[in-house]
């Protein structure tokens, strides 16, 4: 197999994996919007955000590091079992604030807040699983994963309502549970136990990423909350419920955004281990075809009348198809600039990552708000579409800056890691034969006496 037909397969196998992951949460919103009170919904949703923002946290402190970082030979595995032990200790850190917050709170949000409490540590270290699965490129491991989530979920959620018994609390549990098993299953199948013991460790040991990582997580989503909530006051209900519109139908763009970036940093890793060439070229490539995407969404959408509209978001249609132009050219914008990002985490630069986010808040707040002030809606879309060209020249700018760093010859040839080839297993080398997990793990070999050992690449046939 081609290095090209291997990266455009792993690729499918990352956007099917998101979908699936993607595909579970949109699930249990829609059936608990559909089978919920307005109060029990309520606290379901709540559960529901509480949870998306802890993985976020997770990620960035115990995930986000494999894929730059995953190891070499039997490293692989010991990074693989510390980053889920640190996914261990935050999920037991949020269970606590999640009992401690049910005890002041009463009924379903209580008994919400207590089926998180239980389940939170098993779901991230499911996920941290499935970014282990992609740092050292066998996705297939990880689709298996969300898809037994996913089976489960069905089940459960069929079993509830059959019997009548839905409920927020319930429906919670349907829907965490088989995650927890889902996780369980890929421990007990590729034999690596979370270290707990070194979770505190690796996120040391990574904290030159982790924690810059942490506070790019919190300014993007804190920024996105304060906008949500100023574009309320600023613009009129309706002007938002239409952008909203807008941005509803360009959400196979996020999706599949979402899944490549798991994807794009690990293979990004293994082009800069070539040469700062072939890292731009893959970044460069990527963003043309996200933009594509959303550019060829935008025409097909431009051409539905309004019997077609109304069917897709039904009265939602006539507000969203008047700002559809400015929303789709967003939408292009935020594929354009998606190779600069996953460019920028594949050189493991955070510093840059983080100073340009700090950077473009200003904008991201003010210029929609401005818009929206001054010509409702519309004001509203073209400020989104206006920021967020802005912030692709930010991006590629801070792209360019960290690729200054990277030597002529590209991370191998300076002897820096390299992130392993597809196929190779855990504690093994990039045979593309499965690891078993009985074997023992290959024993560190001691360097020569006579002068200090260097670093030396993978195999050659690992970045392949």
């Amino acid at each position: 197999m081609s290095r090209a037909s291997a990266f455009v397969r792993r690729l499918s196998l990352g956007v099917v994996d998101q979908l699936l992951s993607s595909g579970s949460n949109f699930v249990a919103l829609l059936l608990g919007a559909r089978y919920l009170d307005v109060v029990e919904f309520g606290s379901y949703s709540l559960a529901l955000v509480s949870y998306t923002l802890t993985l976020g946290v997770t990620r960035a402190l115990c995930s986000e590091a494999l894929l730059v970082r995953p190891g070499e030979g039997a490293e692989v595995r010991r990074n693989h079992a510390d980053a889920a032990g640190a996914a261990v200790w935050v999920g037991l850190a949020a269970s606590v604030a999640f009992a401690l917050a049910a005890l002041f709170t009463s009924g379903a949000t209580a008994l919400c807040l207590f089926v998180l409490a239980v389940t939170m540590p098993g779901l991230l270290v499911q996920d941290t699983f499935r970014y282990a699965a992609f740092a050292r490129g066998t996705p297939r491991s990880a689709v298996v994963s969300d898809a037994t989530w996913f089976a489960g979920l069905v089940l459960g959620f069929g079993g509830l309502v059959m019997a009548g018994a839905a409920s927020a609390p319930a429906m919670l549990l349907a829907w965490t549970l088989p995650g927890v098993l889902a996780g369980w299953r890929r421990v007990v199948h590729e034999g690596v136990m979370p270290r707990v013991g070194s979770g505190i460790a690796w996120i040391t040991r990574n904290r030159d990423l982790s924690v810059r990582y942490v506070l790019d997580f919190i300014t993007g989503a804190g920024a996105a909350l304060v906008a949500s909530y100023v574009l309320v006051v600023t613009a009129d209900v309706t002007a938002v419920g239409s952008i909203r519109g807008a941005q509803t139908i360009f959400g196979p763009v996020n999706i599949l955004l979402t899944g490549a970036y798991i994807v794009l940093v690990p293979e990004g890793r293994r082009a800069a281990a070539r040469s700062a060439r072939a890292l731009t070229v893959a970044c460069v490539a990527a963003s043309v075809v996200f933009a594509a995407v959303a550019a060829g969404l935008l025409l097909v959408f431009l051409s539905l009348d309004g019997a077609q509209g109304r069917l897709l978001l039904g009265g939602t249609w006539d507000g969203a198809r008047t700002v559809l132009v400015p929303v789709g050219l967003a939408s292009v914008a935020g594929g354009s600039m998606a190779g600069a990002i996953a460019g920028l985490r594949s050189l493991a630069a955070a510093r840059e990552l983080l100073r340009v986010r700090l950077f473009t808040i200003p904008t991201t707040l003010a210029l929609p708000i401005v818009g929206a002030t001054f010509w409702e809606a519309r004001g509203l879309a073209y400020g989104i579409l206006i920021s967020v060209w802005w912030n692709v020249g930010w991006y590629w700018l801070g792209y360019a800056r960290a690729l200054r760093d990277l030597p002529a010859g590209g991370l191998e040839g300076s002897g820096g890691p390299v992130a392993p080839g597809p196929g190779a297993p855990l504690g093994g080398p990039a045979t593309g034969e499965p690891a078993d997990p009985r074997l023992p793990e290959e024993p560190p070999r001691r360097p020569p006496v006579s002068r200090p050992r260097p670093l030396t690449p993978l195999d050659p046939r690992s970045s392949r």
